[in-house]
C-alpha cells in the first residue's frame, strides 16, 4: 500500500513540473529564436538576403536554442512546480505521511537525468550537423561575395585536399598565429605544417619559422624539418570550398578529439581545443545540477510565483557568468582545460548537496542571500568585468625629458611632467605611452596612457584643485581610467579626504558621480549613499547603489544594461534594502526588467515592475507593440497592475487588459480597420468586472465618386450584481457623388456604447439620401428609410426633407455676419397602427454669428441661436432640442502687454444668463507673463468656479513659477504650486532651487516641498537638498566632470497649475 502511494506521489510530482518545463521552454526558445530573428532583420532589409532563406536558418538554429533552453526549463520547472505544491502544504502533509526529502527528490532526479541526456544526445548528433549547415548558409550564401578569410579556431579545407586551422588570427593587421596545414594524402597520417605565425598577401600566405613533419603508415614521424619562411599559394577555388569550414561547436565530441590527437603528435598546444572538448560533455549535466540546487530553494519560504521566477533568473545568470569566466581562463592557459570546463558544475553541485543536506540550517540565511544578491553582482561586475569603447580625446603634455622605444611602442616621459588629457588634468613623475601604431609622430593616437604614480584632477592645477593621488594610473583614450591606491585630496593637496583601492571611470558616461551622498531621514537616521556608474567589457552601461542608514539598515542595488544601441534598450534592475525597525511603507526589495527597442518600422516598449512589502506586493507591467511600413498600421498593448495583500485580502485589486488595432490600405482604394479591446478589474469584495469591445472597418473608394463603406462591432460588459449586458452594431453604405448631386445608400443599426446611458438603440433598414449641393449658398438634403427603435419598440418610414442656406456679408462699421439657416420637415407612417393620421415634425434652426471691431485692440463677438420645432416624431434618436440663446465676447488687447476676455450670454428658454468667463493674459516685461482666469454665475450672484492664476517669469538669474487655485466665495486658497530658481554662472557661482505645494483640501496640507542649493569652488560644488514630506536632507560634495540632477517636481505637467492651460482646468474643475 505504501509502495503504491509513494509511485502516486511520483506521478503527481512529474505531472506538477512537466506543465511548466514544456512552457518555460516554448517561451525561452520563443525569445532566443526571435532574438536570433532580430539579428538577421538587416539580412533581409540591407542584403536583400530571400525570406526563406532567413527561416531556413532559424530552423537550423533551433536544435543549439533547445539545448540551451533544456537546464533552464528544467529550473524554472522545479522552482514553479515545488514551490507551489511548497506554499499551499502539499509537501508538508507528502511528508506528514512518512516520505522524506530524498526519497522526493527522486522523480525530479529522474527528469534532471533524462533531459541531461537528450541534452547529451542532441549535442553528439543533432547540434552540430544543424550549425554546421547554418554556417554553411551563411559563408556560402550570405557572405558569397566576400574573399574567404581564415577564422580564429576554425577547421576548414582548401584546395588540393588540404585541411587548415588557424588559432588566432588578427584581421586588421592580416597576421596568423599558431597555423597548422594538413596535407592530406592516401596514408591514414597526413603531412603537417606547423607555424608560429604567418601574414596574408592576397591569395597567398607566408608562413615564418615552421616546421614540417612526415609520418608512416603506424603513425610514427619519419622526417622533421624546419624552414624560416614557407610560401602557401591559395587560388580563388578557397571561395567554393569556403563551406567546409568547422567550428567546435559543428563538431560532435568524437570528431573534435580526433583533430585534437592530430594537432598533439604534431605538438602544438591544445587547451583551447580541449576546453570546448570537455564543455560538450559537462554543459548536458547542467539540468540536474539545476534539479538538485532548485528543490531546497523552492522549499525555503512560502513566497509567491515572482520570487521564484526571480530566483531562476539569478540562478542561471549566476551560473552562465561563472562559466563564462572559467571557459576564458581555460582557453588562456590559466587554468587546467578540465578544470576549466568543469568548475561552475562542481560548484553549483557543492552548493546543491550543501543545500539539500543542511536544509533546516540554510533556510534561515536563504532570503538575506538573495536580498544582497544584487550588490554582490554589482561589485563582481565591478571587480573583474569593466572594460570600455569609445572615442579618444587629445593628450597634450608637457615634459624635461622624452624617449622613444621602437621595439617596444613606447614612449617615456620624464621630468616635470604635467598636461591634459580632454577635461582631465594630469602630473605624474614617469608616463608610459603605449602607441596604436608605433609612430612617434601622432602622440594623439595614444592607445593606452600609464602614468606612475599619478594625479589626476577636473581641475586646472594652477587654480585652487583637488586630484586624485595615485600609486598607478591607466588612461584607454575615449573608454575609461583606472587608479590604483588612490588618496582623494582637496585644497591642492592638504586634505585627504577618501581612499579607495580601486576606481574606474567611464569616459562615455555623462553621469559618473561616485562621491558619496551624505544626509539625515527622520526615521531611518543618518545615510550616506553611492551611485556609481560603469560600462562593462561587453561595453554596455550600469548602475551600482550602495547606501547605508545608520537606523533602518543597509540598501543597495544594480541596473545593468544587456542591450544598449541605437535601436533597442534593455536592463535589470534590483534595489534591496533593510528595515530594522518595522518602518511601514518601506519595501524590501524591488526589481524591474525593461526593453525597448525602434530598428525602423516597428517599435516595442516593455516594462515589469515588482515591489515587495511586509504586508503586500505591487506589481506593474506593460508591454506596447507598435509597427508601421508604408499604409500598414498596427498596434498592440498590453497593461497588469495588482496589489495583493498578504492578510487583508479586502484590500487586493488587480487590472489587466488587452488592446489591437490594426489598419491597412490596399490598391490605394481599400483601407481596413480592427480594432478589439478586453478590460478587467478584480476587487476582491465585489469581484471580477470585465468590458469587451471588437470593431471591424472596411472602406473601399473605387474613384469616379463611388464610396462603400462596412463597419461591424459588438461588445459585452459584466459588473458584480448586474445582468450582462451586450451590444451590437454596424452599418454598410454605398455612396455616389456626381456633379452637384451626393446619392448616399445606408443600412446601420446603431448600439451605443455600453459606458453611454443617455442614447438609445435603433436601426436604419435601409435608408436613401439624395443631397443636391449647386453653387451658390442653397443645398438641399432628401432622405427615405425604414427605422426601428429598440426604447419605443416603434417601426416605421420616414419621409425627410431638409434645405440650408449659409452666406456671409460684410456690414458697415467694421463688421462682418455669418448666416446659417436650416429648415426640415419629416413625415412617418407607424407599421400596425389602427388610425390613419400621420405624424410629423418641422424643425427650424438659425444661427447668426456678428463680428464687430470697435477699434483696433477691441473686438466683440455675437453668436444668436434659436432652434424650434412643430408636430412631433414617434421617434427619440431624431427629437430635435428647443433653442434659443445668445452668446457675446469681448476681446481687449492693449498692443503685446495686455490681453482681456470677456465671455457671457442669455437663454431665453430657461431665462436665465450664461456663466460669465473672464479671461486676462498681462506681460509686465519680455520675461514675465501673468494670466487669470475665472467663472461667475450671473443668476445665483456667486462664482461658478475658482480662480485660476498663473505667473511665469525667466529672467538671466532669477526663475519664478506660480500657480494657485483661490475659492472667491469663500476666500479660501483651495491650491499652489510656487518654483524659484536662482542661478550664477561662473567658477564661483551659486544655484538655488524650491518647490512647494500646497492642497487645502486634504489634512496634509503640503503635497510638495524641497529645496536644492549648490555652490561652485572651482570645478566642483557643494550640494545641499531638503525634503519635507520625506523628512531627510542631503548634502554632497560633488565634482563638475561628473554633473548631478537637480530635485525638481515630482508632479507631472498636467497636475501643476502654471503648467496646465487655464480654460481646460475652468471646464473640467467646477465647484
Amino acid at each position: 500500500m505504501v509502495k503504491n502511494k509513494v509511485k502516486l506521489i511520483d506521478k503527481y510530482i512529474i505531472k506538477e513540473v512537466s506543465c511548466p518545463f514544456v512552457l518555460g521552454v516554448f517561451i525561452v526558445t520563443v525569445i532566443l529564436i526571435g532574438n536570433y530573428f532580430f539579428q538577421l532583420t538587416d539580412l533581409i532589409i540591407v542584403k536583400k538576403v530571400p525570406v526563406p532563406l532567413v527561416l531556413q536558418l532559424l530552423a537550423y538554429k533551433i536544435p543549439s536554442v533547445m539545448v540551451e533552453t533544456f537546464p533552464i526549463a528544467v529550473l524554472f520547472a522545479t522552482m514553479t512546480g515545488i514551490g507551489r505544491l511548497n506554499r499551499e502544504n502539499e509537501i508538508t502533509a507528502i511528508r506528514m505521511g512518512g516520505v522524506s526529502i530524498f526519497r522526493l527528490i527522486i522523480p525530479l532526479l529522474v527528469i534532471g537525468i533524462t533531459v541531461s541526456g537528450l541534452t547529451l544526445v542532441l549535442n553528439e548528433d543533432v547540434v552540430p550537423w544543424a550549425n554546421h549547415r547554418a554556417n554553411n548558409i551563411i559563408r556560402e550564401t550570405i557572405l558569397k561575395e566576400a574573399m574567404p578569410e581564415p577564422e580564429a579556431e576554425v577547421f576548414f579545407k582548401g584546395p588540393q585536399g588540404r585541411l587548415f586551422y588557424v588559432e588566432k588570427y588578427d584581421k586588421k593587421a592580416g597576421e596568423l598565429h599558431r597555423v597548422v596545414i594538413y596535407e592530406l594524402n592516401q596514408g591514414q597520417f597526413p603531412e603537417v605544417i606547423t607555424a608560429e605565425r604567418g601574414t596574408i598577401e592576397e591569395n597567398r600566405w607566408l608562413l615564418d619559422s615552421g616546421i614540417i613533419h612526415q609520418y608512416d603508415e603506424q603513425g610514427k614521424i619519419v622526417l622533421a624539418s624546419k624552414f624560416e619562411e614557407m610560401e602557401i599559394q591559395l587560388t580563388d577555388e578557397m571561395q567554393e570550398l569556403y563551406g567546409s569550414q568547422k567550428s567546435p561547436s559543428e563538431m560532435s565530441r568524437e570528431e573534435l578529439g580526433k583533430r585534437i590527437a592530430l594537432f598533439k603528435k604534431s605538438g602544438i598546444n591544445v587547451d583551447s581545443l580541449l576546453v570546448d572538448y570537455h564543455l560538450k560533455l559537462a554543459e548536458p549535466l547542467t539540468a540536474l545540477l539545476f534539479v538538485l540546487i532548485s528543490v531546497p530553494l523552492s522549499l525555503s519560504g512560502k513566497e509567491s510565483r515572482t520570487l521564484n521566477l526571480i530566483f531562476t533568473i539569478v540562478i542561471v545568470f549566476l551560473y552562465y557568468v561563472i562559466l563564462s569566466f572559467s571557459r576564458s581562463f581555460g582557453k588562456n592557459y590559466i587554468l587546467p582545460p578540465l578544470v576549466a570546463a568543469w568548475l561552475p558544475n562542481l560548484i553549483f553541485l557543492f552548493l546543491g548537496v550543501i543545500l539539500l543536506f543542511w536544509r533546516d540550517s540554510w533556510q534561515k540565511i536563504i532570503n538575506k542571500i538573495f536580498k544582497i544578491l544584487g550588490i554582490s553582482t554589482a561589485v563582481f561586475l565591478l571587480l573583474f568585468i569593466l572594460n570600455t569603447d569609445g572615442q579618444a580625446a587629445d593628450f597634450l603634455v608637457k615634459a624635461d625629458y622624452l624617449d622613444y622605444d621602437q621595439s617596444s611602442d613606447f614612449v617615456k616621459i620624464k621630468g616635470n611632467i604635467n598636461g591634459s588629457y580632454g577635461q582631465y588634468y594630469l602630473k605624474s613623475e614617469d608616463i608610459k605611452i603605449e602607441l596604436a601604431d608605433g609612430s612617434q609622430t601622432k602622440l594623439e593616437r595614444t592607445k593606452n596612457l600609464e602614468l606612475l604614480p599619478g594625479e589626476i584632477s577636473g581641475c586646472d592645477f594652477g587654480q585652487p584643485h583637488y586630484y586624485f593621488d595615485a600609486e598607478r594610473v591607466i588612461i584607454r583614450p575615449g573608454e575609461y581610467i583606472k587608479m590604483y591606491n588612490i588618496m582623494f585630496r582637496e585644497l591642492n593637496g592638504k586634505l585627504p579626504l577618501l581612499y579607495w583601492p580601486y576606481l574606474y571611470i567611464s569616459l562615455k558616461q555623462e553621469n559618473s558621480n561616485f562621491v558619496p551622498a551624505f544626509g539625515y531621514h527622520q526615521q531611518r537616521g543618518w545615510f550616506i549613499k553611492t551611485r556609481y556608474f560603469y560600462n562593462n567589457r561587453f561595453d554596455l552601461p550600469g548602475n551600482f547603489y550602495l547606501d547605508h542608514y545608520t537606523i533602518s539598515g543597509t540598501a543597495g542595488g544594480v541596473k545593468q544594461y544587456f542591450i544598449n544601441n541605437s535601436r533597442q534598450k534593455a536592463y535589470l534592475y534590483y534595489y534591496s534594502q533593510q528595515n530594522k525597525t518595522d518602518l511601514s511603507g518601506l519595501f524590501n526589495w524591488e526589481a524591474e526588467l525593461y526593453h525597448e527597442a525602434n530598428p525602423g518600422n516597428w517599435e516595442e516598449d516593455f516594462s515589469y515592475f515588482y515591489q515587495d512589502y511586509d504586508n503586500k506586493i505591487e506589481i506593474d507591467s506593460a508591454l506596447d507593440f507598435y509597427y508601421k511600413k508604408e499604409s500598414r498600421r498596427s498596434r498592440i498593448n498590453f497593461d497588469y497592475e495588482e496589489q495583493d495583500y498578504f492578510e487583508a485580502n479586502n484590500r487586493d485589486q488587480r487590472d489587466y487588459g488587452f488592446d489591437f488595432y490594426f489598419y491597412d490600405r490596399f490598391f490605394d482604394s481599400l483601407s481596413t480597420r480592427l480594432n478589439y479591446d478586453r478590460e478587467y478589474f478584480r476587487d476582491p469584495e465585489d469581484g471580477l468586472e470585465r468590458e469587451i469591445n471588437r470593431e471591424l472597418d472596411l472602406r473601399y473608394n473605387p474613384g469616379e465618386g463611388w464610396r462603400s463603406r462596412l463597419n461591424y462591432y459588438n461588445g459585452e460588459r459584466e459588473s458584480p450584481g448586474e445582468s450582462l449586458k451586450s451590444r451590437e452594431g454596424g452599418e454598410f453604405s454605398i455612396s455616389k457623388r456626381s456633379g452637384y448631386y451626393d446619392f448616399v445608400f445606408l443600412m446601420e443599426q446603431y448600439a451605443p456604447r455600453l459606458t453611454e446611458a443617455d442614447q438609445v438603440k435603433f436601426s436604419r433598414l435601409p435608408e436613401l439620401s439624395l443631397e443636391y449641393n449647386p453653387p451658390g449658398p442653397f443645398s438641399y438634403l432628401a432622405q427615405l428609410g425604414r427605422y426601428y427603435e429598440d426604447f419605443s419598440g416603434i417601426e416605421a418610414y420616414r419621409l425627410r426633407g431638409e434645405a440650408k442656406y449659409s452666406d456671409g456679408f460684410v456690414l458697415p462699421l467694421n463688421s462682418y455676419l455669418r448666416v446659417l439657416q436650416k429648415f426640415s420637415s419629416s413625415g412617418y407612417q407607424i407599421e400596425g397602427r389602427e388610425d390613419n393620421s400621420i405624424p410629423g415634425q418641422q424643425q427650424s434652426a438659425t444661427e447668426l454669428r456678428l463680428r464687430t471691431n470697435l477699434s483696433r485692440n477691441l473686438r466683440l463677438r455675437n453668436n444668436y441661436k434659436y432652434q424650434q420645432q412643430w408636430g412631433y416624431t414617434p421617434f427619440n434618436f431624431d427629437e430635435g432640442e428647443k433653442e434659443n440663446q445668445i452668446e457675446n465676447m469681448l476681446d481687449y488687447r492693449i498692443l503685446p502687454y495686455l490681453y482681456f476676455n470677456l465671455e457671457s450670454g442669455y437663454d431665453f428658454l430657461d431665462y436665465q444668463y450664461l456663466p460669465l468667463e473672464l479671461y486676462l493674459n498681462l506681460n509686465p516685461t519680455e520675461n514675465w507673463e501673468l494670466k487669470m482666469g475665472t467663472r461667475y454665475d450671473l443668476n445665483n450672484m456667486i462664482f461658478d468656479d475658482n480662480l485660476i492664476f498663473h505667473s511665469v517669469y525667466e529672467g538671466q538669474r532669477w526663475e519664478h513659477r506660480l500657480g494657485l487655485e483661490y475659492n472667491l466665495n469663500t476666500s479660501q486658497l483651495r491650491e499652489i504650486d510656487n518654483q524659484l530658481i536662482y542661478k550664477l554662472e561662473g567658477d564661483w557661482g551659486w544655484y538655488f532651487e524650491s518647490n512647494l505645494s500646497f492642497d487645502y483640501d486634504y489634512d496634509s496640507q503640503i503635497s510638495e516641498a524641497n529645496i536644492q542649493l549648490n555652490k561652485k569652488f572651482h570645478c566642483r560644488e557643494l550640494k545641499f537638498s531638503y525634503d519635507y514630506l520625506k523628512e531627510e536632507f542631503t548634502v554632497q560634495y560633488a565634482l563638475e566632470i561628473f554633473p548631478a540632477e537637480p530635485v525638481g517636481f515630482t508632479k507631472t505637467e498636467d497636475d501643476l497649475i502654471f503648467e496646465s492651460s487655464i480654460e481646460d482646468r475652468l471646464k473640467s474643475g467646477e465647484l
